[in-house]
């Protein structure tokens, strides 16, 4: 079962947090935008690991 309101507000909050970081790495060169995106990348790599529960 669908609900358009539920869907709409999904979108509408996807299309606003993308907005919001699009214009936070505006200032970056489109290497910049590859660096930071292969650190972030790496960052979130060890996280997972960091956070991943321990296999017996």
């Amino acid at each position: 079962m669908t609900h358009p309101e539920g869907h709409a507000l999904i979108e509408r909050s996807v299309d606003a947090v993308l907005g919001r970081e699009a214009t936070l790495v505006s200032c970056l060169s489109a290497r910049e935008r590859t660096a930071f995106m292969e650190l972030l990348d790496k960052l979130m790599a060890d996280v997972r690991r960091r956070t991943a529960p321990e296999e017996r």
